[in-house]
């Protein structure tokens, strides 16, 4: 990941394993230095999800461990752990949704020249990243 990180893409997980490569191949699939992918596993107990971080792991995807703490504290310990000018959280049982709103430079220079938070709807889906205050 380059230092001149933009997004960085949050997705918290609590035995979410059957789902989490879809939702992390969604963002990987980008292939964009400046996005970063945080995967934070909430305590899962669930032995696919443990395999699943493993596998995220080693390809590089910075994984945070911590015990349960629910859904907040995770995404939390994401943005706390995060690098990028805007935070994108996405769920872990979130799949086929496309981000393409990273995909669009000039979406996100109006992102900073015009506010602090912004939202694309997108398939019907609205799609909202927040400029880091962190």
């Amino acid at each position: 990941m380059s230092n001149l990180c933009k997004v960085s893409v949050v997705i918290p997980c609590f035995n979410h394993g059957d789902f989490l490569p879809e939702a992390a191949a969604s963002v990987i699939s980008l292939k964009r230095s400046d996005i970063e992918l945080i995967v934070v596993d909430d305590g899962s107990t669930d032995e696919q999800t443990r395999r699943e971080m493993h596998k995220l792991a080693a390809q590089g995807t910075k994984v945070l461990r911590q015990e349960n703490k629910g859904l907040a504290a995770a995404r939390n310990a994401g943005i706390l752990a995060s690098h990028g000018e805007y935070i994108r959280p996405l769920d872990a049982d979130v799949c086929g949704l496309p981000i393409s709103i990273m995909e669009s430079e000039s979406w996100m220079r109006t992102l900073k020249s015009e506010s602090s938070m912004g939202t694309r709807n997108t398939q019907g889906q609205n799609w909202t990243l927040a400029r880091r205050s962190i």
